[in-house]
């Protein structure tokens, strides 16, 4: 997340195709999320922070991941 001038980050949820997939503490705000175990085919992952003073804000992106290629 964002670093933002008065605004403290308490935590976040993280969501796969609107199923919970992870919650975010306030200490673990700045790290990467490991996205893994994400389904096959096209998915919409959506994260809502929320600040310490009620506020919410949600970020929703679709991926569509490349076909991987194996040789025989």
């Amino acid at each position: 997340m964002r670093k933002l001038r008065h605004v403290t980050w308490v935590g976040a949820t993280v969501k796969v195709n609107g199923k919970p997939f992870k919650t975010i503490k306030r200490s673990q705000v700045t790290r990467p999320i490991k996205l893994t175990g994400l389904p096959t085919g096209k998915f919409v992952l959506s994260i809502t922070a929320k600040t310490s003073d009620g506020r919410s804000v949600t970020a929703e992106r679709t991926y569509k991941p490349c076909a991987t290629k194996t040789v025989s």
